[in-house]
């Protein structure tokens, strides 16, 4: 869908998957939180939102994504958010999920 914003291309996607996933409010707000940490929005597929930055995350702001992302799913004692920030120091690319049963699939 040609828009002048990554982020508008939500827009263009079908609503109601599944009454426990985000809507496309709800991903468009994650979006816009993901492009505060340097993320572009790159691809929404049936159950994960895509981003990309141009260079990896430092140690201090892939532990600030994950305190956002601990603070969307929950369970912000878990061990797997620890083994994220360390991931995500390492890589450009994020995925994550938007679908009800998502953090589950973690098993965070």
């Amino acid at each position: 869908m040609p828009v002048g914003r990554d982020d508008l291309a939500l827009a263009g996607i079908p609503n109601g998957y599944f009454e426990g996933d985000w809507d496309t409010f709800q991903n468009y707000a994650i979006v816009r939180r993901m492009a505060g940490h340097g993320y572009r929005h790159i691809g929404t597929g049936a159950s994960l939102l895509g981003f990309d930055r141009p260079s990896v995350p430092t140690v201090d702001e892939a532990q600030a994504v994950v305190a956002d992302l601990a603070s969307l799913y929950g369970a912000p004692d878990s061990s797997a958010w620890s083994e994220l920030a360390t991931v995500l120091s390492e890589q450009r690319i994020l995925l994550i999920g938007y679908t009800e049963d998502f953090a589950d699939t973690l098993d965070i």
